[in-house]
């Protein structure tokens, strides 16, 4: 790989720096300097684990990543010499790299799900004879969900870029990002802070947050999409960045825990809700957007949470979508439960356990009575209740009189 225009190592500061006003300057398809910034240092980083592959690898499965390497390269290449190094290229190039990335014997998913599917029927099927996701963007077409899920995240929302080096964000950084037109999403895998461990692989983890990136502006097929996007996506915009000068620790407005129940919510609202700005409406003001946010915060959580559940051993599990991974004996036992952890959806994990390390609950206040450990056998209602007064909190505050209302007048913009 040429070095030239890679020394400068990687950092969201730059990328802040690089993408600031760029949603109002580029188009999805068109070629910039900040999409050349984020494929050099992708293939930058490829190379960098490629090589510590090579103490680890026998020889004919090294060989097989350095072949890997090189097609990514050489499309690379190509696409720098036809200046057409653009924003869905980019997003395409941070899957297969992530696809790369992944030990080969783990690349096939076993969810029977969108994410499972994707990576199972498009990047891991054969064209051209060879696995569809080492082909270039243009092979991938325009009829898959894949490429019509890189296209609208390419047009809409925030500019999306690779979290390179890093495993994840803390919710802070996600709503701080969104007040800057950007929003990072995972490369690789391990211990990520927002995903419970439930995806434990650099393709599983990228291509999940990547769809959450496309529920947040999903199409609609109403023919008044991009009109209610241009009064939604801005009127969120300004909500994060009110609720990032909040969270700032020079804000004295809020306490360090309501700072972090704050957090939750809007978090919540921006990245888990899967109706999307444009479906949820809510208007072109911030104060609306909020409302608007906590009222489906509200909806979700009861839906996912319901009344009638009263323990996650309520509900259907499909054993298929299980994932086990075998740990220490003590590990386990400290973290989860007494044998092989079965990491079960992510929303039904995240969020207690989220809940619990902002010190919000405690496992004895959701832990199933005879239960050793927390595992996956834990009390719903706790879970529901708590996340419902915060969301109910937040409503409070925003009356007029309330701490939030000076951030959130229905005067302002």
């Amino acid at each position: 790989m040429s070095e030239e225009g890679s020394e400068e190592k990687f950092s969201i500061s730059n990328v802040v720096t690089r993408a600031e006003g760029i949603r109002h300057k580029i188009g999805p398809n068109d070629h910039h300097e900040i999409n050349e910034y984020l494929a050099k240092h992708l293939l930058k980083h490829l190379g960098n684990k490629l090589k510590e592959r090579e103490s680890t690898e026998t020889p004919d499965h090294y060989a097989i990543y350095i072949s890997e390497f090189n097609i990514l390269q050489e499309q690379y290449e190509k696409q720098l010499e036809e200046r057409d190094v653009h924003l869905r290229y980019t997003l395409w190039l941070s899957l297969q790299v992530a696809m790369s990335l992944t030990d080969q014997e783990k690349r096939r998913c076993a969810y029977d799900n969108h994410l499972g599917n994707i990576i199972n029927e498009t990047l891991l099927s054969q064209k051209h004879s060879r696995p569809n996701w080492q082909n270039s963007y243009d092979v991938l077409g325009e009829s898959t969900s894949l490429s019509k899920l890189i296209g609208q995240i390419a047009s809409y929302g925030p500019f999306p870029f690779p979290l390179i080096g890093q495993d994840s964000f803390t919710k802070e950084d996600y709503i701080e990002f969104y007040s800057k037109e950007i929003l990072g999403y995972s490369l690789k895998a391990g211990d990520l802070k927002l995903h419970g461990q439930l995806f434990s692989t650099p393709i599983q983890a990228t291509l999940h947050d990547l769809i959450h990136l496309y529920e947040h502006v999903a199409p609609t097929n109403s023919s008044s999409f991009y009109s209610v996007y241009a009064t939604a996506y801005p009127a969120h915009q300004r909500l994060a960045g009110a609720v990032t000068s909040l969270l700032s620790s020079e804000s004295a407005v809020l306490t360090p825990i309501e700072k972090k129940k704050l957090a939750t919510v809007v978090f919540h609202g921006l990245h888990e809700v899967d109706t999307s700005i444009v479906a949820r409406g809510g208007g072109w003001r911030k104060r609306d957007a909020m409302l608007c946010l906590l009222e489906h915060c509200e909806t979700h959580i009861k839906e996912i949470f319901p009344d009638s559940k009263n323990s996650l051993k309520d509900f259907e599990i499909n054993r298929n979508n299980w994932h086990y991974k075998n740990e220490k004996p003590e590990e386990v036992r400290r973290k989860f439960d007494s044998q092989s952890y079965p990491y079960l959806k992510q929303f039904y994990r995240d969020i207690p356990f989220s809940l619990i390390q902002d010190g919000l609950l405690t496992q004895e206040d959701c832990r199933k009575d005879g239960e050793p450990y927390l595992g996956i056998h834990y009390e719903v209602t706790p879970i529901r209740e708590k996340f419902l007064e915060m969301v109910h909190w937040v409503q409070e505050e925003l009356k007029e009189g309330g701490r939030l209302y000076p951030y959130f007048k229905p005067e302002d913009i």
